[in-house]
């Protein structure tokens, strides 16, 4: 998964990660730093410049 991503939004309303809704995040690309392991039954990775594991369910790849 290592790359640059960016969080989901769903077409229509933005009801994907909470991240996507504040505009500072709005189109944020973010840099993976590691790789998956599970968190408490999600698939999580860490990500430069944001504290703690970030749900893989709501990021898609972004090329850059």
């Amino acid at each position: 998964m290592n790359g640059h991503i960016s969080c989901k939004r769903r077409s229509g309303y933005n009801h994907g990660c909470y991240e996507a809704r504040k505009e500072k995040y709005r189109e944020k690309v973010w840099t993976v730093e590691s790789e998956p392991w599970d968190l408490c039954g999600s698939e999580v990775v860490r990500l430069e410049g944001y504290g703690g594991g970030f749900a893989t369910e709501y990021l898609k790849r972004v090329e850059t």
